[in-house]
């Protein structure tokens, strides 16, 4: 069990302190107990710029989590290699696919993993660790993999492709979430949300069992584009995991933080913010 750890927002679409980057992308690190883990990466530079005047260093960093195959969480990815040396990548095999966004009336615009990235990640295939299942990073550090999902999605969106032509779907399989379990309780943190907030809960919540206590989750929970219905739902499912605290961030939206924050337990955050989990 840990007993002492912190999430620290890197990078985010909104700053919580002045001096920071803001972009729309997501990186957070987490320190525990003398590990140091960091989840998504953001678009690129942001990612360097804002660890610095957070005075982080990433030389100690043993794991970099990826949550999914979007530019927004693996464009900084190429330059933490370097910053990281020791550190192995976690990710799922499908987040090297090339990806579309496709708006109706819109040119198709790539969305994936940046090519730069993909080639550094070529000449370094032994800091590489596929995930195609649940697993224990570190002790005390669980990897969902793959999200089953037998609910419908909240915030799911009709315009993402694995062709320019917008001819093949993408529904982001390779979506995946942290979750460590503190003597606080399990936190969970998430990238997008791809799976749907409810498949993503309930499939942590049978991973760790009913009895653990619940204490964070944190992340974009991807319903910028929701309506109220699949809000609600959203929101009903985190009431249903019974965590603690809550603390929306990245693609989740404003409508949705909005009726959040009417919510005991929610934190508003931001690139900056330090949470001890």
């Amino acid at each position: 069990m840990i007993d002492h750890c912190i999430a620290t927002i890197i990078c985010d679409n909104r700053a919580m302190q002045p001096g920071l980057q803001t972009e729309h992308g997501l990186s957070v690190l987490i320190q525990a107990d003398k590990k140091h883990i960091l989840f998504d990466t953001g678009q690129g530079t942001t990612v360097l710029h804002n660890a610095r005047a957070l005075g982080l260093l990433f030389e100690k960093v043993e794991a970099i989590v990826i949550s999914h195959g979007h530019y927004d969480h693996t464009g900084g990815l190429g330059l933490l290699l370097e910053q990281c040396p020791n550190a192995k990548i976690f990710i799922n095999p499908s987040a090297l696919a090339t990806r579309y966004s496709i708006a109706p009336g819109a040119q198709p615009r790539s969305i994936g993993m940046p090519e730069e990235v993909k080639t550094h990640l070529e000449k370094v295939p032994e800091r590489i660790v596929w995930v195609t299942a649940p697993l224990e990073l570190l002790p005390d550090f669980w990897i969902t993999g793959p999200i089953p999902r037998p609910m419908p999605v909240e915030g799911w969106e009709n315009r993402f492709f694995l062709d320019p032509e917008g001819t093949i779907p993408d529904h982001i399989l390779d979506e995946q979430a942290l979750f460590i379990k503190t003597a606080k309780g399990v936190s969970v943190i998430l990238g997008c949300t791809h799976a749907g907030v409810a498949n993503t809960l309930s499939h942590i919540a049978a991973l760790v069992g009913e009895k653990e206590k619940r204490h964070l989750v944190l992340g974009g929970l991807h319903l910028a584009s929701a309506n109220p219905e699949n809000m609600d739902r959203a929101m009903q499912a985190l009431t249903d995991f019974n965590a603690e605290k809550i603390a929306p961030c990245h693609c989740s939206g404003d409508g949705f933080m909005t009726k959040a924050a009417e919510r005991p337990g929610f934190l508003a955050c931001g690139a900056g913010i330090k949470l001890n989990i």
